[in-house]
């Protein structure tokens, strides 16, 4: 799951919850006082809260796998070369694969949730 930022409406939305919740307990008489509201809401936006956003990524599997560069932090070859585990097999039974001192192999589902972003929109913009 990725976060977001909270919107306006979903900061005024809570603010509204918990004036109406005060209104229940007896704390305050009203609960159409906007300067309250206004105050929820703004201390709301200086705690940074954010919400859960699902993220879908329809061409990544725990079963793909990239060629990663430890020196630069990122994948060694183009976003969208991803390679099935079968084929990883397969490059190191063969004679002429080898991976460098600063290479290795990476399981994309276990790259950082950008990277993954990244991997499934290059692939799916090849389709």
């Amino acid at each position: 799951m990725a976060t977001k930022k909270l919107t306006r409406d979903d900061r005024m939305d809570i603010a509204i919850d918990i004036v109406n919740e005060l209104v229940s307990l007896g704390h305050m008489s009203h609960c159409t006082d906007f300067d309250v509201l206004n105050l929820i809401e703004d201390t709301l936006k200086k705690s940074k809260l954010r919400k859960k956003e699902e993220v879908i990524l329809n061409n990544i599997s725990k079963e793909d796998y990239i060629i990663w560069d430890n020196e630069k932090n990122e994948p060694l070859e183009d976003l969208d070369i991803v390679y099935h585990y079968t084929s990883i097999v397969e490059l190191f039974n063969g004679d002429n694969f080898g991976l460098k001192c600063n290479e290795e192999i990476r399981c994309v589902a276990e790259l950082p949730l950008k990277w993954q972003k990244k991997i499934n929109q290059a692939i799916e913009d090849c389709k």
